[in-house]
């Protein structure tokens, strides 16, 4: 079962599983396999000035998707996970705390393969790369593990210290690949991160803000402001190349002035449904 299409994105919430722990465990190694060399026949653990690169080949992340309910039922985001599988349809890259991890895809796509996705992000960054003389490409996932956000930041911002922390992770990602690959090694085509692909919800809080609402209960200890509770999920299709896009989603929760209406029978604080906020195709 392939995940699903863009169309069925733009309607329900997908939240993507973090399936690491039932994905095969990297083992430490100094590099990666030359040129021509045999596949490494686990991913491969290579270290970083700080954390570590996970690189996983497509036979280890082939998976068989599947989408459960769920904790909320039918009206919170769905959760789209899977389980290893040889001949699953689907290609799943992990994510590491306070590292990175890559994928080779190849294009053709192996056979039977029709899709890709990642560990759901919120605050995370994805990074995709041509590489020289082939038509395959490299996908990455950074998570800084620092500079987390601070109880008054819009859902949009990302810190200094965590944009730092995962441009190090890539530099050092793409040496890896650039010791092994023709001249000049991996190189930049499209990526994504927090202030873009949580742009809505942080226009939409700024725009509430604006109009002085504030934190309902039970937010983060501190937190002022409107609130969005948010996810994305990165996912690409195979139709003869890759074709790559996210959606975001959440729901918007804030509290109303003493002052203001209570429009709607929604009362003082509000905690609106969840829904698709985006679904967008990259490239």
């Amino acid at each position: 079962m392939p995940i699903p299409n863009v169309g069925l994105f733009s309607m329900i919430c997908y939240h993507a599983q973090d399936l690491s722990p039932i994905m095969p465990p990297p083992v430490p190694a100094a590099a990666l396999p030359a040129a021509g060399a045999p596949a490494p026949v686990t991913p491969l653990r290579l270290a970083l000035p700080v954390g570590h690169h996970d690189a996983y080949t497509t036979a280890h992340t082939r998976i068989t998707p599947v989408v459960a309910p769920g904790a909320g039922g039918a009206a919170a985001p769905q959760n789209l996970g899977g389980a290893p599988a040889p001949g699953g349809d689907t290609i799943y890259l992990p994510y590491v705390g306070g590292g990175i991890t890559s994928v080779r895809l190849p294009t053709p796509a192996p056979a039977g393969v029709t899709s890709f996705f990642t560990a759901g992000m919120d605050g995370c960054r994805v990074f995709v790369d041509n590489i020289p003389g082939s038509a395959d490409l490299i996908v990455y996932h950074a998570n800084a593990g620092v500079g987390h956000p601070a109880p008054n930041d819009y859902s949009d911002q990302q810190t200094a210290v965590a944009a730092a922390a995962m441009s190090a992770q890539i530099g050092a990602a793409r040496g890896h690949y650039a010791a092994v690959l023709p001249a000049p090694g991996p190189t930049p085509w499209l990526s994504i991160a927090k202030p873009r692909y949580f742009r809505i919800a942080g226009n939409e809080e700024r725009r509430k803000r604006a109009w002085l609402r504030g934190a309902p209960p039970g937010v983060p200890l501190g937190r002022t402001r409107p609130s969005f509770m948010v996810g994305t999920t990165f996912f690409a299709h195979y139709t003869g190349l890759w074709t790559f896009g996210y959606q975001a989603w959440g729901r918007n929760e804030y509290s109303r002035p003493l002052f203001a209406p209570a429009r709607y029978n929604q009362g003082r604080n509000v905690v609106k449904p969840y829904g698709v906020l985006e679904c967008v195709t990259l490239a």
